[in-house]
């Protein structure tokens, strides 16, 4: 899990050199006490995708359900590893018992969502639409999961703010030495910057001088929003729908922020359970007490406003930025996404022109044999086998293969360590994986 906050470089690239800026190390061992307790399991029935084969249409992107299949985490296990966290504006409010003495640690939670990120393409069903690095899309809309207890006729505010990654906005950074927990020496994610609280106020995240300007939604929460309350400490949960409409230019990511402005007063010293809440659901795909899954090449991140981000100059912190156990790692997010111009994806579009694709024996000890036949012919022919941190451990190029003729391929794994690995074949842009074990 994670972290004391690491010192933090932005990698800014300009005609081939690397420009550095310096962040400061914030948290120490941030801890989780909210002593709260998920009561029941959601309906996510409404957010199910159609397949097809028509070109176009919308898909709802849950970041840690890819990840979950990525790592081949079963729902039960997934929703086991997940935790509820208040969101407060302020940290003078503090926990219930038998935490009274701890201030409300998050004022906030923020995720960027990469679409065309392969551990997102990789792992969405058959038929389904995918957005590729060279479409534009629209953001519809935005669903948080959380819990919303309403104990009085205060009304309070959700806030909402969407941001693309043109011009400024979402500058890359990285962490170095970070290969012993994760994997991967350097670890890059995309920065989100936020507008600093006040009192009684909440942060939300803001856009880059020059930047494309966010788009902010406050919206009243109602008793529709609330979940049930069970004392002392059971939590019903709900998606809280937002919508967008924001259209993104292709190549471009976009990040979301969310945060609640309470609409009563408060004293210093009171407790969080005096008056109505917000709580965010979060989760820890591996477990407690362990670090979270990070791809080399992917950009999807969550984010959290601390309670003390002073050294952090009002940026948000991602979730792989710590050294100390903490549970907030993948927020339960839903994106609704349209795009006119995308194809379903992955073994249906393959198919489609097509590839045949037969992977044995799995699992393998020594030598995994593929056979490979085209409808079509293909001049650049490529098998990657890949570990889960996206690292490719072996390579085939395969040049020119000629359709309707089965070409069988072998790949040594005997010294390749024990695991779970993507098997990627790609056909002149075309690509189908499967997963292999080696044992």
């Amino acid at each position: 899990m994670k972290k004391t906050l690491l010192s933090i470089t932005l990698c800014a690239l300009a005609f081939s050199s690397l420009q550095a800026q310096q962040k400061q190390s914030l948290l120490l061992a941030p801890m989780k006490k909210d002593n709260a307790k998920v009561d029941g399991t959601v309906d996510r029935s409404h957010f199910k995708n159609v397949t097809g084969k028509t070109r176009g249409g919308s898909t709802y992107i849950r970041y840690v359900d890819y990840v979950a299949a990525q790592e081949s985490i079963p729902a039960a296990t997934l929703d086991a590893n997940s935790s509820l966290y208040n969101m407060f504006p302020d940290s003078v409010v503090r926990y219930g018992a038998p935490n009274n003495m701890y201030g409300i640690a998050w004022k906030g939670i923020g995720q960027v969502l990469e679409p065309w990120a392969s551990v997102i393409l990789d792992n969405a069903a058959a038929g389904e639409v995918v957005v590729g690095k060279t479409n534009s899309y629209t953001v519809d809309s935005v669903w948080v999961l959380a819990s919303y207890v309403k104990k009085t006729a205060a009304v309070d505010t959700g806030i909402l703010s969407v941001v693309h990654s043109g011009g400024a906005n979402l500058p890359e950074y990285y962490f170095t030495g970070q290969a012993a927990d994760f994997g991967e020496d350097t670890t890059r994610f995309l920065l989100q910057s936020y507008a600093p609280a006040s009192y009684n106020a909440a942060p939300y995240q803001i856009s880059a001088t020059g930047a494309p300007v966010q788009q902010v939604i406050k919206q009243a929460l109602t008793g529709a929003d609330s979940s049930t309350f069970t004392p002392p400490n059971s939590y019903g949960i709900k998606y809280i729908g937002y919508a967008v409409n924001m259209t993104v230019p292709a190549g471009e990511r976009v990040s979301m922020s969310y945060s609640f402005k309470p609409g009563y007063t408060y004293a210093a010293g009171d407790t969080i359970g005096k008056n109505n809440q917000m709580l965010f659901l979060s989760y820890e795909p591996n477990g407690d007490q362990t670090f979270m899954p990070f791809y080399a090449t992917d950009r999807n991140m969550s984010s959290v406003v601390y309670k003390d981000s002073t050294n952090w100059y009002g940026d948000m912190i991602p979730t792989l930025a710590w050294t100390a156990p903490y549970g907030c790692e993948i927020h339960d997010i839903i994106w609704k996404i349209s795009c006119a111009t995308c194809f379903p994806t992955s073994t249906q579009n393959v198919t489609d022109k097509a590839i045949s694709f037969v992977v044995s024996p799995n699992p393998a000890t020594d030598v995994l044999n593929l056979e490979v036949n085209l409808k079509e012919s293909a001049n650049n022919v490529t098998i990657n086998m890949t570990n889960m941190m996206g690292q490719v451990v072996k390579t085939i190029n395969a040049s020119n293969v000629n359709a309707n003729n089965t070409q069988n391929f072998q790949i040594n794994v005997s010294d390749v360590a024990s695991g779970v690995y993507n098997c990627t074949i790609s056909a002149d842009g075309q690509k189908m994986t499967q997963k292999v074990m080696v044992k």
